[in-house]
């Protein structure tokens, strides 16, 4: 089998130390081992694993289940849960992540083995079967990454998953500051009356159009930018996440009216000769 990618998400540290040993073992790259969802989510958007491993009983804001049917239904990769849990009511919500495989604890490695391979392959199959959704947002984050432009990306009630270090060095935030604080009370928008980034029930209005408004920075200030919201649906039907770019045009506004020899007044949005 092709060596793949795993993220191992696990606060038990011994278990998880266990499993990355014989994952390596068999020729896999263990791209990391966290042990909360809040960390699981930055990690898939980051390093964009082929596979997560994840325990279903998390410490922190959300547990195994909420953070894999993020990372399942929005990251579009695969999800194989461990846990020592049988009852009807915890499977029940485990199935609505639609992961990839089951490890009942205590398990042993040939298991942990084939139920990787098997996850594997059905997915593959998956995508193949499903070629309009095989795009994964951690590639446009990857690409994020490198200060082309900012991303945010929230669930559908607008909490905010991960933003990149563009969002970071724009706002003065950091990403733990944002995670999971809802979009509304991080991010301030103004200059639109007709744009709020916070209702995202109405993202799909938005669609692939561009805005241009303030957004207020940690002093207080104004930066004009560039935004864009596209809603990230799940067959084609409900919204499971919500894409936000930003693209900071403060500079080229003010080298624009500089040229024109005019003083551009960001808090405005007006020149002054």
């Amino acid at each position: 089998m092709t060596e793949k990618k795993i993220l191992i998400v696990e606060d038990n540290f011994e278990i998880a130390e266990i499993v990355s040993i014989i994952l390596e073992r068999d020729g896999h790259e263990i791209t990391g081992i966290v042990e909360s969802g809040e960390n699981a989510l930055l990690s898939a958007a980051a390093v964009t694993p082929d596979v997560v491993i994840s325990d279903i009983g998390l410490a922190g804001e959300i547990d195994g289940i909420e953070t894999a049917t993020y990372i399942s239904h929005l990251f579009r990769i695969p999800v194989i849960f461990m846990t020592g849990a049988v009852d009807q009511e915890t499977i029940e919500r485990a199935n609505s992540a639609e992961p990839y495989g089951y490890l009942a604890k205590p398990f042993n490695k040939s298991e942990l083995l084939s139920t990787v391979s098997l996850a594997i392959r059905a997915f593959e199959l998956n995508m193949k079967a499903k070629e309009s959704v095989t795009r994964k947002i951690p590639s446009c984050v990857k690409q994020m990454c490198l200060y082309e432009e900012g991303i945010v990306i929230t669930n559908p009630s607008g909490r905010i998953l991960y933003i990149n270090p563009y969002t970071e060095n724009l706002t003065g935030l950091s990403n733990a500051e944002m995670l999971l604080k809802p979009l509304s009370e991080i991010l301030h928008f103004s200059g639109n009356t007709g744009f709020d980034p916070g209702a995202l029930s109405q993202a799909a209005y938005f669609g692939e159009d561009e805005e241009t408004v303030f957004l207020k920075d940690r002093s207080g200030g104004n930066i004009m930018v560039r935004v864009r919201i596209v809603p990230r649906r799940y067959r084609d039907e409900d919204t499971v996440g919500v894409i936000i770019t930003i693209k900071e045009i403060s500079e080229e506004k003010s080298a624009g009216a500089r040229d024109a020899g005019t003083l551009y007044r960001p808090d405005t949005g007006s020149a002054a000769a």
